[in-house]
């Protein structure tokens, strides 16, 4: 009965993919070539295969080679697009997994099989999502990905190579890699949004997305907008605001990720209190709300040069701490705080990793990230000054109110 079992799940199996084939075929008004009978037929000769004893199995398995052979030759000669890469790799599947079952595990073939029609199902929206990239977005990924295939691999069997390099060391590449990645991924995702619905929604959360890929870049981006448009003053005024909101939002996340729920607790009321008085100052100004479509030049945030300067900027600063610990105490790790002014998010999360690692104390982490939040928002007044000084000292005010409470706070420790 279980080998029934299996040879009926392995029929399934195959009768699923190829339902599944002949449903987008025709959904496209191609011919069905690769349907319901070819499937069922690879998923049982992979059953077969696998069942069988060696010199029978390898008899089947020479057969199936000769079908997707002969098909695909039929289709390359008839000249059609169908059925094209993705049936052809479907139809191999099958096979396999027609031999998972009758290897023995047929929960997991129908587990990997769930998964490939979920894949295929949402085949055309992937084409749509990769139309929104352009050339040099998917390049950047593409390399990206390649990067860290090859380091993060490398990375976890380097071992220990010096005292203060290696696992759970000062500088632990795995875990920079780690926080390389998530820092990219999570700015990529943001930059998706705006490419799918940022634009459409208006100029303010366009804004307020773009903080989380890069506040700086979208403050640039949008005191460029005010100079070139000034009816978008008032709005570019608000963006930056909102930039600088989702900027601190970045960094709340980015350290509950490294120091878990512990820090989240410790800076509920600092972030309560910074996140008011953003939203305050968004309230408080006066303008009329548009719908204009606009984009921000915010670069690509998953290429291979800005991961790179992030990791760099954390390994730097992650050492300044961890000597100036040694050298001044709490005072030294209070210095890298000036990072902020670069990256705030280098500096929250190389105090993060200091804190998880136990070299300092959860006030002393929670007292730098809010000078360099204080230090990164206030730069956001320098960098709309170089382009107009009237934008500059329309968000001196709130921005200076951001600072100031930053540096109260960390000043009594909240």
């Amino acid at each position: 009965m279980d080998v029934i079992l299996e040879l009926i799940i392995a029929l399934c199996i195959g009768s699923i993919l190829g339902l599944e084939r002949d449903i987008h075929a025709r959904r496209e008004g191609k011919e069905v070539s690769f349907g319901m009978k070819i499937f069922s037929v690879m998923a049982l000769l992979g059953f077969s295969v696998a069942y069988s004893p060696g010199p029978i199995s390898i008899i089947i398995l020479f057969f199936a080679f000769c079908i997707i052979l002969f098909f695909s030759v039929s289709q390359l000669r008839m000249g059609s697009s169908s059925p094209g890469m993705t049936t052809g790799v479907a139809l191999v599947t099958a096979f396999l997994l027609g031999g998972m079952s009758g290897a023995g595990y047929p929960l997991e073939a129908i587990i990997v099989s769930m998964m490939i029609i979920s894949i295929l199902g949402v085949k055309e929206r992937t084409h749509r999502f990769a139309g929104i990239l352009t050339n040099e977005d998917l390049a950047s990924a593409l390399n990206f990905l390649i990067i860290v295939v090859i380091l993060l691999p490398l990375a976890y069997t380097m071992g220990d190579v010096h005292p203060l390099i290696g696992d759970g060391k000062l500088i632990d590449p795995v875990k920079t890699l780690l926080i390389v990645i998530f820092v990219s991924s999570f700015s990529f995702v943001s930059y998706i949004v705006i490419k799918t619905v940022g634009a459409m929604k208006g100029l303010e959360i366009t804004s307020f997305l773009g903080g989380f890929v890069n506040s700086a870049a979208s403050t640039v981006s949008l005191s460029r907008l005010a100079v070139i448009n000034p009816k978008l003053k008032s709005v570019s005024k608000r963006g930056i605001i909102l930039a600088n909101l989702s900027m601190i939002l970045k960094d709340v996340i980015l350290i509950t990720v490294i120091a878990g729920t512990v820090f989240l607790k410790g800076f509920m009321v600092p972030m309560t209190v910074l996140m008011v008085a953003s939203l305050t100052g968004v309230l408080v100004t006066r303008s009329s709300k548009t719908t204009e479509k606009c984009s921000l030049d915010l670069g690509t945030p998953f290429a291979i040069i800005p991961a790179a300067k992030f990791g760099v900027l954390f390994v730097v600063l992650s050492v300044l701490s961890y000597y100036g610990m040694e050298l001044l105490g709490v005072y030294g790790v209070y210095a890298i705080s000036i990072g902020g002014l670069v990256s705030t998010t280098s500096v929250s999360a190389s105090l993060g990793a200091l804190f998880v690692a136990g070299e300092i104390e959860l006030d002393t982490m929670l007292t730098t990230i809010l000078l360099a939040l204080g230090l990164g928002s206030i730069s956001k007044v320098g960098i709309a000054w170089a382009y107009d000084r009237v934008l500059a000292k329309k968000i001196a005010l709130i921005q200076g109110v951001v600072t100031a409470l930053c540096f109260i706070m960390a000043f009594f420790q909240v």
